[in-house]
C-alpha cells in the first residue's frame, strides 16, 4: 500500500528539518552525516545509492515522531529505526531496491522486518529538475507508480 498525504509537514517544519541536516543543533542530540550506504558485498551493490544521509536522534525530530505515530496508530517507538534525512543532488540516485533484509536468525531477535517506510519530501522540485520515488512493481500498464516531491508531503 502506498499513501500520499499532502501537507504532512508545514513549510516551516520542512525548513527546520533541512536546517537540522545542514546545521545540526548539538543541544538536541548529535546528528551523524555519512555517504548513504546500501547492503551488499560488491561494488555494484554499493553503487546503487549515491545520496548523503544524516541520522538523527529521536528527540531532535519531535514533529516527525508525533505525526508518524498518529498516522500509523502507534503509541511507542520501541521498534522504530532512527530518523534519517537524505539529500539527493542532481544525478544522484537510489536504484530499485526492497526495504527489507534477507531473512536470518538474528533478524527475528531484532524485531523482524521493517513493516512500513515513511518518506516526507522536504522540498519541491520542478519537472526539469527530475526526482521522484518510483514503485516498480506497482502501477498500471503505462509503467510504475511515480510519486513526485511536493514540499511537506
Amino acid at each position: 500500500m502506498v499513501l500520499a498525504i499532502d501537507d504532512f509537514f508545514t513549510p516551516e517544519e520542512c525548513d527546520k528539518y533541512v536546517q537540522l541536516a545542514m546545521k545540526p543543533d548539538p543541544e538536541l542530540a548529535p546528528t551523524v552525516e555519512i555517504q548513504s550506504k546500501t547492503v551488499g558485498k560488491n561494488a555494484r551493490d554499493r553503487a546503487q545509492r549515491t545520496s548523503t544521509t544524516w541520522f538523527n536522534h529521536f528527540k531532535s525530530t519531535p514533529e516527525l515522531m508525533s505525526k508518524a505515530s498518529r498516522l500509523l496508530g502507534l503509541s511507542g517507538i520501541d521498534r522504530w529505526e532512527e530518523p534519517q534525512i537524505v539529500r539527493y543532488r542532481k544525478e544522484e540516485k537510489f536504484t530499485w531496491h526492497l526495504d527489507a533484509l534477507a531473512p536470518d536468525g538474528e533478524l527475528a531477535s531484532l524485531g523482524g522486518q521493517r513493516v512500513a517506510t515513511l518518506l516526507v519530501y522536504l522540498s519541491d522540485l520542478s519537472e526539469d529538475q527530475g526526482g521522484a520515488t518510483m514503485f516498480r512493481d506497482l502501477g498500471e500498464d503505462d509503467g510504475p507508480l511515480k510519486v513526485a516531491p511536493k514540499k511537506g508531503s
